[in-house]
């Protein structure tokens, strides 16, 4: 029994080794090195979103990966694209008005409001294109191979939250949605396919999600952007096998000692 625990042991430490110094993973021409310190960390180049007013409304958008890791080089002679859609805002609540606030510079009427959204549903899916045309268009986003379809993960509540401070008409009492100052978002979400979903599917944030989504959007977001990060590894089946083959090794030496 005490080989057996040495063994085990040996096991898991020798997969956490081999996670940990892994050649870069590739998948599907999209490559990054799960071992680096933010393990997946990828930002926007750009991405645009629809205009949220009234609860009910859905929110969709796409975009485009400009790097991973802080590496523009990571998808060599193609491209990773994004969309995301069926966000239905659930509440639209509007809070603070004010003619002082930083942001408020930057409005057209001098005044702002701060309006927090919650939503319900939705979905993201990502693409990669080995023919890169990418034109901001929405059909240039989703013209490739499904590389990571996902899901939001709802255990802190919403799909996703949103709150960002919107020019406000004082005289009319009017909030200028299509005019967003400064917003912040964030979503949790859950692998739920593609081919990069072995890589992925750790539950490694909180709430048991697999990627954490930021976003940051408005004439004060320079640039505008979405960043997601998630821990991964590399191809799930080498680990497999890796562990296969130790938990093996221990099963022989037993069978020897009897």
């Amino acid at each position: 029994m005490k080989k057996l625990t040495s063994l085990l042991g040996a096991s898991v430490f020798a997969l956490s080794a081999f996670a940990a110094s892994a050649a870069p993973v590739n998948i599907n021409g999209v490559t990054w090195d799960p071992s680096s310190p933010l393990s997946f960390a990828a930002d926007t180049d750009f991405f645009t979103q629809s205009i949220i007013n009234n609860p009910g409304d859905t929110l969709s958008g796409w975009g485009k990966i400009g790097s991973v890791n802080a590496n523009s080089g990571f998808c060599s002679g193609c491209e990773l694209t994004f969309e995301f859609g069926g966000f239905n805002a659930s509440s639209v609540s509007p809070g603070v008005i004010s003619n002082t606030n930083p942001d408020s510079l930057f409005s057209s009427t001098g005044w702002v409001i701060n309006i927090d959204f919650q939503f319900a549903g939705g979905f993201a899916n990502f693409w990669v294109d080995n023919t890169p045309d990418f034109d901001t268009s929405f059909a240039s986003s989703t013209n490739g191979d499904l590389w990571l379809s996902m899901t939001p993960n709802t255990g802190f509540g919403p799909s996703l939250t949103a709150n960002a401070w919107i020019a406000y008409d004082p005289d009319t009492g009017t909030i200028l949605f299509d005019e967003i100052i400064n917003g912040t978002g964030l979503a949790f979400l859950d692998a739920t396919g593609g081919a990069a979903f072995g890589n992925f599917d750790l539950d490694s944030q909180l709430f048991g999600a697999d990627a954490r989504v930021t976003s940051r959007f408005g004439v004060r977001a320079t640039p505008e952007n979405l960043t997601m990060n998630a821990v991964t590894v590399p191809e799930p089946a080498s680990l497999a096998i890796l562990g296969l083959g130790l938990l093996g090794m221990g099963a022989l030496s037993r069978r020897r000692k009897a």
